[in-house]
């Protein structure tokens, strides 16, 4: 799978991702709009450029919801505010724990889907890589713990992921199908989910 130019790190891993306070829209907006320093690599937006009531209204958000958001940001070490340059700064991950999205997937995703999804993308987009692009199962269970969500709720938590899998089919970044297989510890009927491709970058042209 091909890097696609100006992509941003997106976290994926739970150390971020399962926190119920992380905004992954909320990341995702900072990243999209925010400027490249060539000289050191960091990608940074001006302190006079951050508008919590700006932010609210494109993330149709509560302006409180945007500024507890972004302290919990802060607090993750995801952006640092750099006092000398008067501007916030976003931190760059450990590869090992970002996955890279390109800039127009993630402007989509903050634009259209709701908390969770982008990160769920991320998670997938590494699965896929790490199975050599190959199908491979998922487990609900593992990406609810990857979102921060309760495991043991199998019906209201197990169908937000699953809608959220829906949604992002529907949306061409990825195809997956399910299969009903016996399960030999317990005799029942289960269903396993298998992620067929995953794609990185969509165009709806």
């Amino acid at each position: 799978m091909e890097i696609q130019k100006n992509s941003r790190q997106i976290p994926s891993n739970k150390i971020y991702t399962a926190n119920k306070k992380y905004s992954d829209i909320l990341y995702g907006y900072l990243q999209h709009n925010s400027f490249l320093d060539k000289e050191c690599g960091i990608r940074y937006i001006l302190k006079k450029d951050i508008s919590f009531v700006k932010i609210a209204n494109e993330l149709k958000m509560h302006r409180q919801t945007v500024s507890n958001k972004f302290k919990v940001l802060i607090e993750q070490n995801l952006i640092r505010y750099n006092e000398e340059l008067k501007r916030y700064e976003l931190v760059t991950i450990d590869k090992t724990l970002a996955t890279l999205l390109p800039d127009e997937t993630v402007r989509i995703c903050y634009n259209t889907l709701q908390d969770r999804c982008l990160s769920i993308l991320a998670y997938l987009l590494k699965t896929y890589i790490q199975h050599n692009e190959s199908s491979c199962q998922i487990n609900l269970d593992v990406i609810k713990e990857y979102v921060g969500i309760c495991v043991s709720n199998r019906g209201c938590n197990n169908q937000v992921i699953k809608d959220s899998l829906l949604i992002l089919q529907k949306l061409g970044f990825i195809q997956y199908h399910t299969e009903r297989k016996l399960d030999k510890e317990t005799g029942g009927i289960r269903t396993i989910y298998i992620l067929d491709k995953v794609y990185n970058f969509v165009t709806f042209d």
